[in-house]
């Protein structure tokens, strides 16, 4: 157990090592920072909001959110022998060299669960706690009801994460039939949904907030429990196998990447390879689906329970299938060891430039198979007319701004507070004019068409400049996994 122990904490000492190596330590203590301004100006500001939403409203938004940053978080973790790397490459060579360490797959795997879940406490849960406590200053409130509202929103997350965990493991196993049972894991779920008429009890903590009955708190951390249980009992690294052979051959790679329009067929057909033979796309499929299917369910269950006009069409679908691709660039990022791309004749805008081709490639038919269907389901097929340009556009566009601001060090989005604040900057005008398109569509359709015609143009030009100064910006930069340097 003391060993045990002492992997989740070199976990975490490493993971801080890497962390520093991407921005200064400024930076590191500025993001939790900013999650506590976040958290305390919303508790002080609630009041304001009581009018427009309930106090229930508020805390199920919050308790939703969190819930899928954890399947989020997880989805992006826990990828078969991915889960020991990150948008950097290898988290450290004593996990990678996992077979020849007194070490299990299996204990591997639940170490990284437990660090991932200490991580993110200490970088997200604990502060957001801490701004609602310190609100309290202000507006008072009962010690039992803010200790009940923190441990709420915290298992609302850890519940996220721990089904994220169990999917994933599913995914991972060898044996083919335990990916029926990918099917079984929401059930406990969706029995409490249809146990308490509340399409909103998946984020079961939220009723021990609606109803102040603390009963359903300890329902969601035995949900937990089992999720986290169920996840490292499924996972079974060895009967996974990294995927380093399969039947694809490097002249068929080749011609394939020639077909592309590639610069650098070579290159091309080694990222080709490594996305087969390496099964990313597994990984690329899970960590995309798992949120916009969350995502869209939300807004539907927010649609029916309060009324609320969201815009739930083709174009909504579009706008947030198209922002969750950027998890195809991270995992096509996480597929190689940048040290590694030390001794081959290609520089860092070479290597991000064809990432971000074949990112395009694939992300760009992915989505419109996803908004096709889902179009399908919800009976919008001539939504599709403004969607698919919308999206197609909005891929592009969300892959040229990850690829320009982060190269192939995508974490820095998230621990560097200059690449942090600048994405920000690139993506929020574009999402809020695509959402305003998803609203106008169920006004005035002709109107939305004409706006979509503009945004498809502007965020193209955009796209385009973006594109051209990746050369600019990283020609000095040299490839190593230990962050930007």
């Amino acid at each position: 157990m003391g060993a045990f122990v002492h992997l989740i904490i070199s976990f975490l000492v490493e993971e801080l090592r890497l962390r520093s190596s991407f921005s200064p330590a400024f930076s590191l203590v500025l993001f939790p920072q900013l999650i506590l301004m976040g958290s305390l100006a919303g508790y002080l500001f609630h009041p304001y909001l009581i009018g427009e939403f309930s106090a229930s409203d508020i805390h199920f938004s919050v308790c939703a959110g969190l819930f899928i940053f954890g399947t989020t978080m997880g989805s992006m973790a826990f990828l078969g022998r991915e889960f020991i790397e990150r948008s950097i490459g290898p988290v450290t060579m004593l996990a990678a060299s996992v077979n020849y360490q007194p070490v299990s797959d299996r204990r591997m795997f639940t170490a990284y669960y437990l660090h991932d879940a200490l991580f993110f406490l200490i970088l997200v849960l604990i502060p957001i706690g801490a701004g609602v406590a310190l609100g309290t200053i202000v507006h008072a409130m009962p010690l039992h009801r803010l200790l009940l509202i923190i441990a709420a929103y915290w298992s609302c997350f850890y519940l996220g994460l721990s089904l994220s965990m169990s999917l994933s493991a599913c995914l991972t196993n060898g044996r083919k039939a335990y990916l029926l049972l990918i099917l079984l894991l929401p059930l406990p779920l969706i029995a409490l949904m249809a146990a308490t008429g509340d399409p909103r009890a998946f984020a079961a903590s939220y009723l021990a907030l609606s109803g102040g009955d603390p009963i359903w708190l300890a329902m969601t951390v035995v949900l937990i429990l089992f999720y986290s249980f169920k996840g490292a009992l499924l996972f079974d690294g060895s009967s996974y196998s990294s995927g380093r052979e399969g039947p694809w051959s490097y002249s068929k790679a080749l011609a394939l990447s020639a077909r592309f329009g590639s610069r650098n067929p070579p290159l091309m057909a080694r990222e080709m390879l490594n996305l087969i033979r390496g099964r990313a796309y597994l990984a690329m499929a899970f960590s995309l689906l798992v949120p916009v299917i969350v995502m869209i369910a939300l807004v539907g269950i927010l649609q029916r329970v309060n009324g609320v006009e969201m815009g739930l069409n083709s174009v909504f679908i579009s706008v947030t299938v198209s922002i969750f691709t950027i998890s195809v660039y991270t995992n096509l990022v996480n597929t190689d060891d940048p040290d590694f791309d030390q001794t081959i004749p290609a520089d860092a805008p070479g290597i991000i430039k064809e990432k971000l081709r074949l990112h395009l490639f694939i992300a760009i038919p992915l989505s419109i198979a996803i908004v096709a269907l889902l179009a399908l389901l919800t009976d919008d097929i001539a939504g599709l007319l403004i969607a698919l340009p919308v999206c197609i556009s909005t891929v592009i566009y969300m892959g040229c701004v990850t690829a320009y601001l982060t190269g192939i060090w995508t974490n820095s989005l998230l621990f560097n507070s200059a690449v942090f604040i600048q994405y920000i900057f690139f993506t929020i005008l574009p999402i809020v004019c695509a959402g305003s398109l998803a609203y106008l569509m169920g006004i005035d359709p002709w109107l939305a068409g004409a706006g979509s015609f503009l945004y498809v143009a502007l965020t193209l030009s955009a796209s385009k400049i973006l594109g051209s100064g990746i050369e600019r910006k990283w020609r000095d930069q040299v490839l190593k996994s230990g962050g930007l340097g």
